[in-house]
């Protein structure tokens, strides 16, 4: 499988795989499968998305991504556009709750 993502993804795009000697990122992440961890450009977790809502076929995770990208989230980004545009897919969506600093997850 991560040989077939990697040729379908862009260049530009970094394609990871944990190897088998490495701790489960699952589990220091707390995530599970099926989520989306969608993080800014500083590095931090924004976005948990967890299952069903992870589901493509629902539009949280293309909202999450955007809003990420044109939401400056912890203030001090250096580069990134505060435009709330994504964000009115959110607001329709269910509860996001903030469970860490500044990352919101779906309950």
């Amino acid at each position: 499988m991560y040989w077939k993502l990697k040729l379908k993804t862009p260049k530009n795009i970094t394609v990871y795989q944990q190897s088998a000697f490495q701790p489960d990122v699952w589990r220091i992440l707390r995530g599970n499968k099926d989520d989306f961890l969608i993080y800014d450009r500083c590095g931090k977790l924004t976005f948990h998305i967890t299952s069903p809502y992870s589901y493509l076929n629902f539009r949280y995770v293309e909202a999450a991504i955007m809003a990420t990208y044109n939401t400056d989230y912890c203030g001090n980004c250096m580069g990134s556009s505060t435009t709330l545009e994504a964000t009115s897919y959110i607001s329709t969506g269910p509860n996001w709750e903030y469970s860490q600093h500044h990352s919101r997850s779906l309950k």
